[in-house]
């Protein structure tokens, strides 16, 4: 993992989160997924509306931010979620991998865990930062797959099934269902043991991450 000190636009939106890409029309033959996904994903969010409504959600603060990974693909953002009350911290960190179908208006995401995930903590905070194919650990069976929606402006879809391992709490696999608009992201991700019982996660529902930047 190397730091760069220049800083170029990627996926057509800044590390300030600025959209530079309009909302598509359903007939738009200029729809472009990967751009509009990557200016939905990308920036800073937080749950604290949702933490402060109902108290079964923690007050979480997520992350986003392209990087640079030749190895992997053209369009990659670095993800970090950690609690809002101490964001040096986080007990999440990924790398995405986008790609997506214009004719069709969808998306997927590839996620890769990080060998050493320490190293990387704050980086949307500064200089861009190249991945190598060694730093991060394909995470096999857990990309999410996401159609857009015209009615909501936003991709919608989740994991595909229950390939997504996961020994945390004594699962076995992990599920995601995600809503990604222009300023909110809906994640609900959780663990199931292997008689399908819940065993880590949001129970009521997803958590709900509003735009900061």
């Amino acid at each position: 993992m190397r730091r760069s000190p220049s800083i170029p636009l990627v996926l057509a939106v800044g590390l300030t989160g600025c959209v530079t890409v309009g909302v598509p029309v359903d007939d738009d033959p200029l729809f472009d997924a990967v751009a509009t996904l990557g200016q939905n994903l990308v920036g800073v969010f937080d749950s604290e509306e949702q933490s402060i409504d109902d108290p079964r959600y923690f007050a979480v603060q997520l992350v986003t931010c392209s990087v640079h990974a030749p190895d992997l693909g053209d369009d990659v953002v670095y993800v970090e979620q950690a609690l809002a009350e101490n964001p040096g911290a986080p007990y999440r960190q990924r790398v995405y991998v986008l790609d997506g179908d214009n004719l069709s208006k969808t998306a997927t995401t590839t996620v890769h865990a990080l060998v050493d995930p320490d190293a990387a903590i704050g980086l949307c905070d500064g200089d861009l930062v190249t991945f190598d194919a060694s730093d991060v650990i394909l995470r096999t069976g857990c990309g999410v797959v996401m159609e857009w929606d015209a009615a909501d402006e936003a991709f919608v879809g989740g994991t595909a099934d229950t390939s997504c391992e996961s020994t945390m709490n004594g699962a076995s696999y992990a599920t995601s269902e995600v809503w990604v608009g222009r300023d909110r992201i809906d994640s609900w991700d959780r663990g199931f043991d292997v008689d399908g019982e819940q065993v880590w996660g949001a129970e009521a529902g997803a958590y709900q991450f509003l735009r900061r930047d």
